[in-house]
């Protein structure tokens, strides 16, 4: 057993979890019968969750604050759900440990709901210390070690879980509350995997609600927890988790986008990369040691990934401790872009009849899935362009920059924006592209190609997605105005298109934030030929922007996914 100094919990240390994860205030409700539990006077209701509610209140016999976790449906409660709550009982009495909240006592209320009384603790919790040390911009390199060496204690906490056989499968900051004494202690195993056997006919809690949305936290969920396939959620589902909190720490946000609808999130969590930190302002004190540990958290495939949270707790301590890291560090995108530069002198070199005796250069490793050169197949799924820009290279027109791994482009009265994505495609294909207006009112164009020809679709200034020939410049007398669907400012929005074309035979699909927006279908010579959309590689989609308002836009997300046939990435420099 752990010696522990008694400890208090500020109410807004426990979090309530939504169907989407997200904490929320806990004021007193009004019309919520408060329960008579014996031997304990509550104070006021701290949260109410789906399936419990938790209270402050004082242990009359020791005048020792308490929080006590309710169920909410009481003596109607299913066994299912009776059994998840006396497991998150039995769990939390096994893990004895000082980074775990700890179980006082049990029991009923006097109308028969079960509860339990729990260590009540103060100092607030993660996400208000994430919020705390990114207030005012990037973190100190020394607040950073402090941060890294708390969060250090909270994976260590999970993998002595992990030894018990406990997959937590709900990590997320606002359920791990810091003390005054500045420790964490990890709450709210509710839906954990355990080797504790429980009523219920599988023995481990599902996912999912009975309404179909997810219960758990969505934006800190694996890939695995995402497609709901409970045989593969294992500990390297928490090691994801701690990937996700690892990055918040470090940088103040999220890998990717997770705002927008349920699914726009669940397809960032399955397909989009992490933004990088070696290159964001908002972490200017991180080595590349420490981006080698996040990323492997944060690989997609688990066995990519740390076999344990203790092995990621390892490799962070050595960090901190200036020693060498069992991963390796990931190449940056300037060293790639120049290695493609080299690649492109020796074919050069090659032609000119120039025999080179032996070069040694270091090669950054491939991804297990393909490499950044080859072409882009149906089987590579969605692929994330963002990283791949040269903007030398693909800039037509206007002033795109790169800022915290995101493209921006102000837009400007005086003229237009065009930037050519670095693929050149031949088939079907998805493009979607995540964004944000801000500033003004400029329009928005993606200009698609379609064979050898053309399209494009554009968002006007008043944020509505342009009707008759204006989405889609093809001459086709079967085209139908499309309603307005508005575009609002410092808001992200989701835009993707569906191109498909055989032969002479072309349809154009458009949604906007997972509602479908736009269709057309008709003939490829029907669409136009180079150069009226300004695009001079034909091939290639582009990005645009109007000139007619000042405003910006910045570009959080740009994929592909092949449909048939291929698209092949242009690496060949400028010029």
């Amino acid at each position: 057993m752990h010696d522990r100094p008694e400890q208090h919990v500020d109410p807004r240390a426990i979090p309530a979890t939504s169907a989407t994860g997200s904490p929320s205030a806990a004021p007193a409700r009004p019309g919520h019968p408060v329960p008579r539990v014996h031997g304990y006077r509550i104070r006021r209701e701290v949260t109410r969750g789906g399936q419990a509610v938790i209270y402050e209140a004082v242990q009359i016999s020791t005048g020792r604050r308490v929080a006590l976790k309710v169920m909410r449906n009481g003596p109607l409660a299913s066994a299912q759900e009776r059994a998840r709550f006396d497991r998150e009982i039995d769990i939390l009495t096994a893990l004895d440990h000082p980074h775990i909240v700890s179980v006082l006592a049990r029991g009923q209320t006097d109308d028969l709901s079960d509860f339990f009384a729990m260590d009540y603790i103060g100092g607030g919790n993660l996400e208000d210390r994430i919020a705390a040390l990114h207030k005012f911009g990037p973190p100190g390199r020394d607040d950073l070690r402090r941060s890294l060496a708390l969060f250090l204690k909270i994976a260590e906490a999970v993998d002595a879980a992990h030894q018990r056989g406990v997959v937590h499968r709900d990590l997320k900051p606002s359920n791990i509350v810091i003390d005054r004494q500045g420790e964490p202690r990890i709450l709210d195993f509710g839906l954990a995997r355990s080797p504790f056997p429980d009523a219920t006919t599988s023995g481990d809690p599902e996912p999912v609600s009975l309404c179909g949305q997810f219960l758990g936290s969505l934006p800190w969920s694996s890939p695995e927890q995402v497609e709901g396939d409970a045989e593969k959620t294992d500990a390297r589902t928490d090691v994801y988790a701690l990937g996700v909190i690892l990055y918040q720490v470090i940088r103040g946000d999220f890998p990717y986008d997770v705002t927008g609808s349920m699914r726009q999130v669940m397809d960032n969590i399955l397909s989009q990369p992490p933004r990088r930190l070696l290159r964001s302002r908002r972490c200017p004190s991180i080595d590349p040691d420490l981006e080698a540990i996040v990323l492997t958290a944060l690989a997609k495939r688990p066995q990519d990934r740390y076999a344990s949270a203790g092995a990621l707790a390892q490799d962070l301590r050595r960090n901190l401790e200036g020693h060498q890291v069992s991963v390796p560090r990931r190449p940056t995108s300037s060293v790639c872009g120049k290695l493609c530069r080299v690649a492109a002198c020796l074919m050069i070199l090659g032609g000119l009849g120039v025999t080179l005796a032996r070069l040694d250069v270091w090669t950054a490793p491939e991804s297990p899935a393909r490499s950044a050169a080859s072409p882009i197949t149906p089987a590579d799924g969605h692929v994330d362009l963002l990283s791949h820009f040269d903007l030398a290279r693909d800039t037509v027109a206007g002033q795109w920059s790169i800022e915290d791994d995101e493209l921006v482009h102000p837009a400007e009265p005086s003229g237009f924006g065009r930037l050519m994505l670095p693929v050149e495609v031949e088939g079907s294909y998805i493009l979607t592209v995540a964004f944000t207006r801000a500033g003004g009112t400029p329009a928005f164009a993606m200009i698609l190609p379609v064979g050898e020809r053309q399209t494009a679709l554009t968002i006007d200034g008043r944020g509505r997605m342009q009707a008759g020939r204006g989405p889609l410049d093809a001459r086709a007398a079967d085209q139908q105005p499309t309603p307005p669907l508005a575009i609002e400012n410092d808001r992200a929005h989701v835009l993707s298109v569906r191109v498909v074309h055989q032969a002479n035979e072309a349809q154009v699909i458009c949604s906007l934030d997972d509602q479908p927006y736009f269709s057309w279908t008709g003939q490829v010579d029907d669409l136009d030929l180079w150069p009226n959309h300004f695009v001079p590689r034909v091939r290639s989609p582009a990005l645009g922007s109007g000139p007619r308002a000042r405003g910006r836009f910045t570009i959080h997300r740009v994929s592909l996914q092949v449909l048939d046939g291929q698209a092949q990435p242009v690496t060949l420099p400028a010029g």
